[in-house]
Parts: structure tokens; C-alpha cells; sequence
């Protein structure tokens, strides 16, 4: 499977409630982005976007040619584990794995081994898939910038 160096991971947690830095001191780790409800959203081609509409803290995995699993729980491993941790940021917010799946070819796979889904389970954390076939190298099979600063495509959702 060639697909490892094009597919984008990030843990989002978001919700009305949420205060980044309060966030950060839960988990011990700096996220790779956060925002602000109200936040201006701005492209990295300087194209001007919709305010944000809900609070996100968002970390992403290395980006290296490590097989899918270990970059999960490779991820994961700088986070908590513990089932009190998670339970407190689930009352109030939600949590997903997202996960960009950019094939290179059709019919390709990504396999979930139980031991990812074990670790996301006991966290309370949901799993985003957004798979994008190959398109002979148009935008739909290039990565896009919403993507990229959002952590999936449902960004175009204003999340």
C-alpha cells in the first residue's frame, strides 16, 4: 500500500464550551492549530473564508511513511490515556480521529487493526473517514487547504 505518505490524521476535539489553553493543560501537549468561534478563517492562498463557527483544538500526526497504525498510536501515546481524562472532555465537547485518505490508485485499502480501534474506543473518540479516489492528478485528488488547517473536508461545514 502506497497510500501511507498521503494520508492526513488529526485528533479534533471542539464544542461551544471549549477554551484551548484549558484544553492544553489537560492533555500536556500544544496543538497543532486551534480556533476560536468568530475566528476569521483564512485560506493559505489568502482566500477569505466564512468566521468560524465553533471552538477547535486540533493535533495532527507526523507526517512520515510509518504504516497508518503507527502513526495513530504514535499520536496518541502523547496523549492521556486515562478513561477520567477522556470523560471530562467528552461532557462538555466531542472528539474525532480525522483521517484524510488520499489514494493514489482505485480500490486501494486502509486497514483499522482492533488495536486502533481499541485506543480510540476506551478514549470515547469517533473515527472521520474522507476518502478521495484518484482523479489523474486533479484538484479532487490533491489535498486541500480546508483540509490541511481544519483536519478534514467537513471543515467546508464551518465547523
Amino acid at each position: 500500500m502506497t497510500a501511507e505518505a498521503t494520508t492526513i490524521i488529526a485528533l479534533r476535539i471542539f464544542g461551544d464550551s471549549l477554551v484551548p489553553d484549558e484544553l492544553t493543560a489537560l492533555l500536556g501537549v500544544q496543538p497543532t492549530h486551534a480556533h476560536a468561534k468568530g475566528d476569521r478563517h483564512t485560506g493559505k492562498d489568502g482566500r477569505e473564508y466564512a468566521k468560524r463557527r465553533i471552538d477547535m483544538w486540533q493535533l495532527r500526526a507526523e507526517e512520515f511513511a510509518d504504516p497508518f497504525e503507527v502513526r495513530v498510536l504514535s499520536l496518541l501515546a502523547r496523549l492521556p490515556s486515562s478513561e477520567a481524562t477522556w470523560t471530562t472532555i467528552k461532557e462538555n465537547l466531542e472528539a474525532d480521529l480525522s483521517v484524510g485518505y488520499f489514494m493514489e490508485r482505485t480500490n486501494e485499502e486502509l486497514l483499522l487493526t482492533t488495536k486502533v480501534l481499541k485506543a480510540l474506543a476506551v478514549r470515547g473518540i469517533e473515527l472521520l473517514l474522507d476518502i478521495y479516489d484518484p482523479v489523474g492528478g486533479s484538484e479532487a485528488s490533491t489535498p486541500n487547504h480546508s483540509f490541511e488547517a481544519d483536519g478534514s473536508a467537513a471543515a467546508q461545514l464551518q465547523r
